[in-house]
């Protein structure tokens, strides 16, 4: 397992991803991007920043 540190912006929140805890990270575009993607299913925690 290797540890994934990234800062990242939402864009789209889509409609594919459904239920609390889920995520959907752009990998690019092409046939390594879809297979980095299709095999990607970690677990941890990230933070969501929200301006007052």
């Amino acid at each position: 397992s290797v540890a994934f540190r990234r800062l990242v912006f939402i864009q789209d929140r889509g409609g594919a991803i459904k239920g609390p805890g889920r995520i959907d990270y752009y990998w690019g575009k092409g046939k390594e991007a879809g297979n980095i993607a299709g095999s990607f299913k970690p677990w941890g925690e990230f933070y969501i920043l929200v301006p007052r």
